[in-house]
């Protein structure tokens, strides 16, 4: 157990970040993951023009680091989506903007290859929902959620009911 500086709570190590400051002994860093996760977010948030300044320098060390990094972990990312695939069934979902409260319904047979899509399109290429994308350009997609709002494998039932469930709710970024 280790306790995190930032947070104050007494967590197991894994929950630590290593670092290698003396080749023969390992050491964890001070901050959890989490702590530390919220403080980069944060930081990335305050400094857009210095990270996107540095990801335009560095474009191509990105690139080897993103292949690289897939390379090495990619039995444990395949085991990582197999097991998500297999734990959401299909059904509808909601996309929702924290900040405005407008929301998006869709339907899925694999929601989480969907959600995947969505803010991938949404943030790298041209959408078909101009709204949606602007407004996570302008929020960013941390301030959006993805829920499932019910389960139906049956594909005509699944559209019949989102189709119901967007009369119901009205949602802002279906209506445009």
């Amino acid at each position: 157990m280790k306790r995190c500086k930032k947070c104050s709570q007494k967590k197991p190590l894994e929950e630590f970040g290593k670092t290698y400051k003396y080749k023969d002994k390992q050491y964890y860093q001070s901050d959890c993951k989490e702590c530390k996760s919220v403080y980069n977010k944060r930081w990335n948030l305050e400094n857009k023009d210095i990270v996107s300044k540095w990801k335009e320098e560095n474009k191509e060390y990105l690139q080897n680091y993103q292949t690289q990094y897939y390379s090495h972990n990619k039995e444990h990312k395949l085991q990582h989506v197999d097991i998500i695939k297999h734990s959401i069934p299909a059904g509808i979902y909601k996309i929702t903007c924290s900040l405005n409260g407008r929301m998006y319904i869709g339907e899925s047979s694999v929601p989480y290859q969907r959600k995947a899509q969505h803010f991938s399109k949404l943030t790298n290429v041209k959408y078909s929902n101009k709204s949606l994308q602007d407004d996570i350009q302008q929020y960013g997609k941390h301030n959006f959620t993805f829920e499932m709002i019910t389960y139906q494998e049956d594909e005509s039932l699944r559209k019949e009911l989102e189709q119901l469930i967007i009369q119901e709710l009205n949602p802002y970024y279906n209506s445009l």
